[in-house]
């Protein structure tokens, strides 16, 4: 049977959120891009936020990505 993997939305902390998983259970980022890094149309102040993430602690596997509302909005700018 294949694994479920949480994908977790983070109002704005995700970069915190993930450093506190890491010392507590002893995991690390696989996998990390920022708004910034994608070249997305963006808010100045979402350029360093965490776009998509992967989080690994042995066969814990989960996914982050910061402010799904203002990343709907965001592409709904792109497509217009």
């Amino acid at each position: 049977m294949e694994a479920i993997i949480p994908y977790l939305n983070f109002n704005g902390n995700a970069a915190e959120a993930l450093d506190f998983y890491a010392k507590a259970l002893d995991g690390k980022l696989t996998q990390s891009q920022t708004f910034g890094g994608a070249n997305m149309a963006q808010e100045e102040s979402m350029k360093d936020k965490i776009l998509h993430a992967v989080f690994e602690a042995g066969a814990l596997k989960f996914m982050t990505l910061n402010n799904l509302k203002k990343l709907r909005s965001l592409l709904n700018k792109e497509l217009m």
